[in-house]
C-alpha cells in the first residue's frame, strides 16, 4: 500500500519566504483592490447617481412647466 500523501507531505522540508514576500503581496493586493474599487465606481455608483440627478431634474422640468408639484411614490418594502 502507498504510503499517505500527507505523510509525504510532512516529510518535505519547505524553504522560508522571500524577504519581500509581505511587502509584494501587500503592493499587489493594493493595486487589484483599487482596480477593483475604480471599476465598481464607474460601472455601479456613477451610474446610479446620473439616474438619481435625471429624476430630479426631471421633477424640476415638470415643475417648472406644470406649476404643481406631484408625488406619485410607490410603496416600498
Amino acid at each position: 500500500m502507498a504510503p499517505d500523501f500527507l505523510d509525504q507531505l510532512a516529510d518535505l522540508d519547505v524553504p522560508p519566504p522571500p524577504s519581500e514576500f509581505g511587502r509584494e503581496l501587500h503592493q499587489r493586493m493594493n493595486r487589484d483592490l483599487a482596480i477593483v474599487q475604480l471599476i465598481e465606481l464607474l460601472v455601479v455608483v456613477l451610474p446610479a447617481a446620473l439616474f438619481e440627478f435625471a429624476r430630479a431634474l426631471a421633477g424640476l422640468v415638470r415643475f417648472s412647466f406644470g406649476g404643481k408639484y406631484e408625488l406619485n411614490e410607490k410603496k416600498r418594502l
